[in-house]
């Protein structure tokens, strides 16, 4: 996580609410076969989103994503557990669609590749 966090080229915003920190998001330039390849212009990855259980459910996530959105160009990916229903309804609302693409990840189990190519809509929340 460090190594990500310090990649220059990363893209981290944070969101903050009386003081501290309530969530985050971090994406990185997209690359080609699943992720072994060459980057992918127009293409950001979403290595990680991170929101306090005790604000789940208020609006951050989604926050985060809409200020991602806003702040690059192109296409946006995601992986994620297939059963991980809380992390598919944010990644559903916030636009993502499945791309149809499967695969098993050691120690993690089936995951799904989630793609948002659309129109950058405003967050409902905003972000400090």
């Amino acid at each position: 996580m460090r190594e990500k966090l310090a990649d220059p080229e990363a893209l981290v915003l944070v969101a903050v609410e009386g003081g501290g920190v309530v969530g985050m998001v971090l994406a990185e330039a997209g690359r080609a076969e699943d992720g072994r390849g060459p980057v992918e212009p127009g293409l950001w990855h979403v290595s990680m989103v991170f929101v306090r259980p005790e604000c789940w459910g208020a609006g951050v996530g989604a926050a985060l994503l809409g200020a991602l959105k806003e702040r690059v160009a192109g296409r946006v990916q995601v992986w994620t557990g297939v059963g991980n229903e809380r992390a598919l309804a944010l990644y559903r609302r916030a636009g993502f669609g499945a791309s149809g693409r499967r695969r098993e990840i050691f120690g993690v189990g089936q995951v799904v590749h989630l793609v948002w190519s659309g129109e950058v809509t405003r967050a409902t929340r905003r972000l400090s």
